[in-house]
């Protein structure tokens, strides 16, 4: 994890399933945030997409993730639509969808670094991205 994760981490959708696989580097990244009392940023889209890849047996494991006292699962609402919409509007040769707008939106405006295994998708959306790219 990089240095700048102080202040917290964004976990896109293949985080989330990597924590929920019980993956060494989702869950180190994961521990170390609540030792630095971090933020661990999901935001829905992400989590809605990985819940659906998720195995019925493994969404307890997912539960633990959301039930740390430092998760935060990120709304998309109004004001978040907007600045997602324009992540995307940037960048229409991008089809990857929604969740990687919402995480590129949610690592650049926070300047959290982004636990994803898509960096190149989340930078060709906005090249500002600080990518923690998974092992």
């Amino acid at each position: 994890m990089s240095s700048a994760a102080v202040g917290g981490v964004v976990f896109d959708r293949a985080a989330v399933i990597a924590w929920a696989q019980q993956a060494p580097y989702a869950l180190a990244v994961g521990f170390a945030s609540i030792e630095l009392n971090s933020v661990i940023l999901i935001p829905t889209t992400a989590l809605a997409e990985a819940r659906a890849l998720v195995p019925a047996d493994k969404r307890a494991v997912l539960d633990v993730l959301l039930g740390l006292p430092n998760t935060v699962v990120l709304d998309l609402d109004q004001a978040g639509a907007i600045v997602v919409s324009e992540v995307l509007a940037a960048a229409p040769q991008v089809r990857e969808g929604l969740s990687a707008a919402q995480v590129a939106a949610a690592g650049v405006g926070r300047d959290y670094p982004v636990l994803t295994s898509r960096g190149p998708v989340l930078r060709e959306l906005d090249p500002r991205v600080l990518v923690d790219e998974l092992p």
